[in-house]
């Protein structure tokens, strides 16, 4: 037992430094100007970049991870320069004013998804599913999508699983949550990877 924690907390150290080092090779082409993908690095904020991504999806922006918390200057420097480019065909899309009526709307989604956080984080059976999770030196974390034109959004909860004598990322549970009246529909409680 106690050599299967070691190999899994190796494990979990050699995921962990291949994400800080980690890209993606799949750049876009900067000189495009359709060119609204902005490439990202540093740590990996879950709650803010889930609200980032539903209201970017809405604007048709894509953000994408290229590195974390080791960013190689040669990346970083091609980075900016999409970036450069990226935002400018933007602005010219949305005027000089995009950023902040992105992030004022950004700021709109994580107030929704806050909420419909503490009401999962109320549920029962996932307070006790946190409980196991902690006692084993992780946590739950929530993907939340909202569903269009109403106040309910899917909730995805989401850890790390043994599956198989594996340490896999899974999805624990499926639900829709109503922000504003607080239902919660569980649709699987099936482990799914």
């Amino acid at each position: 037992m106690k050599r299967n924690v070691k190999i899994l907390y190796w494990a979990i150290f050699i995921l962990f430094v291949q994400f800080c080092n980690g890209q993606n090779g799949d750049v876009p082409n900067s000189a495009d100007e359709n060119n609204f993908t902005i490439l990202t690095w540093g740590l990996y904020d879950s709650a803010i970049n889930n609200a980032r991504e539903v209201v970017a999806k809405k604007w048709k922006i894509e953000f994408k991870i290229v590195g974390a918390c080791m960013v190689p200057k040669q990346i970083r420097d091609s980075a900016l320069i999409n970036n450069k480019i990226a935002y400018s065909n933007i602005e010219k899309k949305y005027g000089k004013n995009w950023r902040d009526e992105f992030e004022k709307e950004v700021t709109i989604e994580l107030e929704k998804q806050q909420i419909v956080t503490g009401i999962v984080n109320r549920l029962g059976f996932i307070k006790k599913k946190e409980k196991i999770m902690r006692s084993e030196g992780n946590g739950l974390h929530y993907k939340m999508i909202p569903i269009d034109s109403t106040d309910v959004y899917f909730v995805f909860v989401r850890g790390w699983a043994h599956v198989n004598g594996e340490a896999e990322w899974v999805t624990f549970y499926k639900m829709k949550v109503n922000y504003k009246t607080k239902k919660v529909k569980v649709i699987s409680d099936q482990i799914e990877n």
